[in-house]
């Protein structure tokens, strides 16, 4: 009760952020931009939750992204246990890579304040515990930096799909992002995890992107899907959709 309680508040919140973003931020079906996204045969591991963690439903909606864009390079920003690298090793192509990325495990600085300094303390396995020991993990690189510091420019235009959940103070936010867009390739996707929930900095970076700095065009490749998810499509997708294709 306890649990179903918690998920409960944290989609109320997540709802009025949603109402009050409306005109920047469209909520979309997935499936209006992924036509049959719902139909891929995808696999899922019943690996238990964690507070503040993807729910089912986000970590099928990624499996049936992964499946339906073919991904085969993807990069997750924050590993934590690796429940979710795992379901997306598990459904990406045999040649993908997932390279997942989070701090040491000893990690004394940073190169910008945490929003959760004592996030660590919560897990009960180490970093990617829940993949290591799996065939998978042959599909898993894992990179154990603080992401403000990482060159990315090996990744740049290579990258298919992003997700974005680790840090969620606004400096991280918006340093992962901005990394996150140089890495896409022509058909690549990203997606946030906990727009309208308990970390507002996830959303004030997307409503700011919008508003100012016109990094992301609003109402044309940003919607948040579902309540807890933003996600952002590049043209090739845009084009793909409008002409009726199954990418």
């Amino acid at each position: 009760m306890a649990r179903f309680l918690e998920n409960l508040f944290e989609y109320q919140r997540a709802e009025k952020v949603h109402s009050g973003n409306q005109g920047l931020i469209p909520t979309v079906d997935p499936e209006q931009l992924f036509p049959g996204l719902f139909h891929q045969n995808v696999s899922l591991l019943d690996l238990g939750s964690r507070p503040g963690g993807t729910t089912f439903f986000e970590t099928y909606l990624m499996a049936c992204l992964i499946k339906s864009l073919g991904a085969r390079t993807i990069f997750e920003f924050g590993t934590f246990e690796g429940r979710t690298t795992l379901q997306l090793a598990i459904n990406a192509p045999e040649d993908a890579t997932i390279y997942t990325l989070d701090l040491p495990e000893c990690s004394p600085t940073t190169r910008f304040d945490l929003a959760c300094p004592k996030e660590a303390s919560s897990r009960k396995l180490p970093i990617g515990g829940l993949f290591q020991q799996r065939a998978e993990s042959g599909k898993i690189m894992q990179l154990r930096l603080d992401s403000a510091n990482v060159d990315f420019e090996p990744f740049r235009g290579k990258v298919d799909f992003v997700f974005i959940d680790a840090d969620h103070g606004m400096s991280y936010v918006k340093s992962d992002s901005d990394n996150a867009f140089s890495m896409l390739s022509p058909q690549g996707v990203v997606l946030w995890h906990d727009y309208g929930g308990r970390w507002p900095d996830v959303a004030r970076y997307l409503r700011k992107g919008c508003r100012k700095e016109k990094t992301i065009s609003p109402r044309r490749d940003l919607f948040s899907c579902p309540r807890t998810l933003a996600l952002w499509v590049s043209d090739v997708v845009h084009k793909c959709c409008s002409d009726d294709e199954c990418l």
